[in-house]
């Protein structure tokens, strides 16, 4: 059982357990068996409060993957707490079947993950990232190196402190050498021509408006998209009449079906325009209009 002098231990490792949490080796039956150490209350207190943020969690009705970030933390102490444990196992006495078995299994999973990482990058082929790029040779290098030393540490012998450098090498080694392909890989499906809000923003037309309003509930990613505040906005003809300067609205329907009967007599559209809202043949139209108040006393 974890001693209480592994609490310090614990929390000491917890930032780098933090970065390692995503990958499967750190979760399931690691963190199961985690919960065996758990003889102080600390430990307790993680497992709790772990346990606690992941039913509020599933009551939630939409899931998304960045809601499991307030879960990073627990996960990151427990999967330290275990890592403790495993170091400072008495080595004159012998492992249970579980903590024998275990890092065999995190050693197996990474070697399969390194494995295919250049197998995946030369049969993806993007420029720069497949065979005969530096990447490519770098990756190829690391997943022979490291491969080997899997194998005879990890599978074999089953060193815990090894798996943690082997983890925390490939996750650096992911980053800077596969990560970059990331953007391609989302692109590799866009639609030529087809334009968005980051692009849609900064035509002439609407370049310099500095209020933007939706007529409709604009999705939080196209908010994100236009780089700032975007409020609901269902506009009276008495708020229409008091218009001074020009707005740009945005809306599921052309402009003129969201705005109230009698518009016209008060504001004109001088530019409209449309952007999807993802990249696929399929996704929804949405439309930028650029209102304009009529100058009533010129006529």
């Amino acid at each position: 059982m974890c001693s209480l002098s592994g609490i310090t231990g614990l929390f000491s490792l917890s930032p780098a357990c933090g970065r390692w949490w995503r990958w499967p080796p750190w979760r399931g039956p690691m963190s199961a068996r985690g919960c065996g150490a758990l003889s102080r209350s600390p430990y307790a207190v993680v497992l709790g409060w772990g346990l606690i943020g992941l039913l509020l969690l599933s009551i939630v009705p939409e899931k998304k993957e960045r809601y499991m970030l307030p879960l990073m933390s627990p996960l990151a102490l427990l999967v330290a707490g275990l890592l403790r444990y495993w170091q400072s196992a008495d080595p004159a006495r012998p492992a249970s079947v579980l903590d024998a078995f275990l890092p065999r299994i995190w050693a197996t999973l990474l070697l399969v993950l390194l494995l295919a990482l250049p197998v995946a990058m030369a049969v993806v082929g993007f420029p720069g990232f497949g065979v005969g790029s530096l990447r490519f040779g770098l990756m190829v290098a690391l997943s022979a190196v490291l491969g080997l030393g899997l194998i005879r540490e990890g599978v074999l012998r089953g060193r815990v402190s090894f798996l943690i450098s082997s983890t925390l090498a490939m996750v650096l080694s992911i980053i800077g050498l596969a990560m970059p392909a990331f953007p391609r890989w989302e692109a590799r499906r866009d639609v030529a021509g087809r334009q968005h809000m980051r692009e849609v923003k900064h035509l002439p037309g609407f370049r310099g408006v500095g209020e933007w309003y939706s007529l409709d509930t604009l999705h939080v990613k196209q908010v994100w998209a236009a780089g700032q505040t975007v409020p609901i906005w269902h506009p009276t003809i008495i708020q229409l009449s008091v218009l001074t300067h020009p707005i740009v609205a945005v809306s599921g329907q052309p402009a003129e079906e969201r705005l109230p009967a009698g518009w016209a007599g008060f504001i004109r559209i001088s530019r409209q325009d449309s952007f999807y809202l993802d990249r696929s043949r399929n996704s929804g139209v949405w439309f930028f209009s650029k209102l304009e108040p009529i100058d009533r006393t010129s006529r």
